[in-house]
């Protein structure tokens, strides 16, 4: 169902295009949908017709800020594609590649926080890209090189739950970026480190539980935690 919405929303895209009415915004929105496509193809199908979609959502960003360089929507929408190619490129053993999407995206999220000190998101998505790269790191055995990535990925995101205490997505991506921080910390047997940094996990778990007991993924989020403490 949710491909069917993409594909829909995608063919919608495609007909405001060409109708050139303000093309930077409606090719923006299109490379939004094939990544939003690619996601759920990559959940419900094949994870190189996944890869394929990104790449196209990467090319008409990259396409667009050739004519329009500053514009922040085109950025954004570029490092989510990269970040989420990454990820789908690891997934299937193409490492090299995977890094090198990688890097490009922190490149593109550290630009807009930067210049964009106010706008948190901005933070908040380069921390996650942080945090997905220092995963994908650990997982292929690269562990120090992992936990610099991780370190960094845990201080963003202290940085933006600081800015925005009350937002809880941003303390939850926290808890989850101090569980892989102590994984990696674990493997690279670290194990006191590792110990405090799942300790942190379950106490940021512990209290999104307590405030939101009617959800479940914070009450799966501190089962993970507990486990690995």
């Amino acid at each position: 169902e949710a491909i069917d919405v993409s594909h829909r929303e995608i063919e919608t895209l495609e007909s405001l295009i060409s109708q050139g009415t303000d093309p930077i915004r409606d090719e923006t929105r299109l490379a939004n949908g094939l990544s939003t496509l690619a996601r759920a193809i990559s959940i419900h199908g094949s994870v190189e017709e996944s890869i394929e979609l990104h790449n196209q959502a990467i090319g008409i960003c990259e396409s667009l800020l050739e004519q329009s360089p500053d514009d922040v929507d085109v950025q954004n929408q570029l490092a989510i594609s990269l970040e989420s190619v990454a990820m789908r490129l690891h997934a299937v053993g193409r490492t090299e590649e995977s890094l090198d999407a990688f890097a490009r995206a922190l490149t593109v999220y550290e630009a807009l926080a930067d210049g964009h000190p106010d706008v948190l998101v901005y933070r908040h998505r380069m921390a996650t890209c942080l945090h997905h790269q220092g995963a994908a790191l650990n997982e292929d055995g690269q562990t120090e090189a992992a936990l610099a990535v991780l370190r960094r990925a845990v201080e963003t995101h202290e940085s933006v739950v600081d800015g925005a205490p009350h937002v809880v997505k941003y303390r939850s991506r926290l808890a989850a970026s101090y569980n892989n921080l102590g994984l990696a910390l674990r493997k690279a047997g670290e194990l006191d480190e590792a110990i405090l940094a799942h300790e942190r996990a379950v106490q940021i778990r512990e209290a999104l539980a307590a405030q939101q007991a009617e959800l479940h993924e914070y009450m799966d989020g501190l089962g993970t935690a507990l486990t690995n403490l």
